[in-house]
């Protein structure tokens, strides 16, 4: 059920947060709860992709309602 997924994305995360790959030039973990709530934290990965962050397309985007 949804609690186990949550058990089992969460455990992953954990992982990787202690995985010597997580703290690398090379690696950027996306919190997607940070993402959809931080600018910034949306501008660091641009950044990191080596893109411009545009923030009126973020909160745009943000302030259209999703449901997947």
């Amino acid at each position: 059920g949804t609690l186990q997924s949550h058990a089992m994305i969460r455990s992953m995360d954990v992982r990787l947060e202690r995985s010597k790959y997580a703290h690398t030039d090379r690696a950027f973990q996306v919190y997607y709860e940070r993402f959809i709530a931080e600018p910034d934290h949306a501008r660091a990965l641009t950044e990191f992709l080596g893109l411009k962050f545009d923030e009126k397309i973020y909160r745009d985007t943000m302030a259209v309602q999703h449901s997947y």
